[in-house]
């Protein structure tokens, strides 16, 4: 009678040391690699927080309009700092009593803080309308000392019940990296035209 195969062989030698080295190797340089793609260069982690500083006065804006009430970014500068969106509970703005809705901790993004690295964007700056004709915009980027990285008055952006700013809610807010390389987020009109801009070479440009 044949015996029933069982799929074990006793005379299995296994993993040999070598084997085992090898695998642990590729498994850590996988992991390394996975570790990249998901925290990414100072740079573009500089850039994911730039979006999500849009992001959240995007949303302020469209909360604005469908509710009928006063929303805002409120940006805390201390560290390592954050950024909430708020709905305010009545005509005045106070984030101690107003509904916190989103937070955004700039400690999720190693390396970068508020501030910039190359001084204020003044770089003359234009718009499209949809006629293709081109605008100059008459836009004050806010006073020169930006040590703490935001332009914009009380450290907020205000969108009131239409999504309108008024000229207190125009201004910017900068992040910086280590090596001094800035982004800048400026809200520059009070229907809310907001453009993202970059320094890494001594130049503004979008």
């Amino acid at each position: 009678m044949e015996k029933a195969f069982s799929g074990f062989n006793p005379k299995s030698k296994g993993f040999t040391l070598l084997e085992l080295m090898v695998i642990v190797a590729i498994v850590g340089l996988m992991a390394s690699m996975a570790f990249s793609y998901y925290t990414g260069t100072p740079r573009e982690r500089m850039r994911s927080a730039s979006r999500d500083v849009v992001s959240l006065m995007l949303s302020a804006k469209v909360n604005a309009r469908k509710s009928g009430k006063i929303w805002y970014v409120q940006f805390d500068t201390g560290s390592p700092g954050k950024f909430t969106l708020y709905e305010s509970d009545g005509n005045n703005i106070d984030p101690a009593n107003d509904t916190p809705h989103s937070t955004v901790e700039l400690s999720k993004y190693t390396g970068v803080t508020f501030g910039s690295g190359h001084g204020k964007d003044t770089a003359k700056k234009t718009y499209t309308k949809m006629d293709d004709e081109t605008v100059d915009i008459l836009y004050d980027p806010g006073p020169d000392s930006i040590d703490d990285g935001i332009t914009v008055s009380d450290n907020r952006f205000v969108f009131d019940p239409e999504g309108l700013a008024n000229t207190a809610s125009l201004g910017a807010v900068y992040l910086k990296i280590g090596n001094g390389d800035t982004m800048v987020v400026e809200r520059m009109t009070a229907a809310g035209l907001i453009k993202t801009r970059q320094n890494f070479d001594g130049n503004w440009k979008e």
